[in-house]
């Protein structure tokens, strides 16, 4: 009874109702039963004594094995848990990250394609102007040519060469359709 004090101090205290604590239950039992065997001085019936001893405290440690089993349970599905929390964290994070990369891919795409309209649009512009500038040197040549068969008496051409450039006049001054490059 009295090496098996410090043993039953431990179970009232609850050092043992943690998981694994049927282990350590067992480990101080037989470091219980060895300090017994120690001892001197014992008698004859120290063995049968022990016997009876270690069967009346079957029941605290079939209670101790419970506890730390429902422990020991209760702690697997925590860590399940938080391993299931942590994973999730882990997906909405991934989640943000994909959404950050999409935007950023959408507003790459934006400025690509407005960089590319004001391209055309300059291209555009470019193309009137040049045009414009062709058709002014050919109304030129035209009226130069004009000009010199007026000297030389061909009235009949000239008046051909005049529709020609009043022609030229109408296009150059026609409004110009835009080009809807965005369409």
């Amino acid at each position: 009874m009295e090496l098996s004090q410090e043993l039953e101090e431990r179970v009232r205290e609850g050092s043992y109702s943690v998981p694994g604590g049927y282990q350590r239950f067992l480990a101080d039992q037989r470091e219980m039963v060895e300090k017994y065997q120690r001892v001197p001085w014992k008698g004859i019936m120290a063995a049968e004594v022990l016997q009876e001893f270690l069967k009346s405290k079957e029941t605290v440690a079939q209670a101790v094995l419970q506890t730390d089993q429902s422990l020991t349970d209760r702690q697997r599905e925590i860590e399940a848990e938080r391993a299931r929390a942590e994973a999730a964290e882990r997906e909405a994070q991934l989640s943000q990250e994909m959404q950050a990369k999409t935007e950023q891919l959408l507003q790459d795409q934006t400025r690509s394609h407005q960089e590319h309209v004001q391209q055309l649009t300059a291209k555009m512009e470019q193309d009137r102007k040049q045009l414009l500038a062709e058709q002014e040197r050919a109304l030129a040549l035209k009226l130069q040519e004009q000009e010199r068969l007026l000297r030389e008496g061909f009235r009949g051409e000239a008046a051909r060469l005049e529709q020609q450039m009043q022609n030229l006049r109408q296009e150059m001054n026609r409004p110009r359709r835009s080009v809807c490059v965005v369409c």
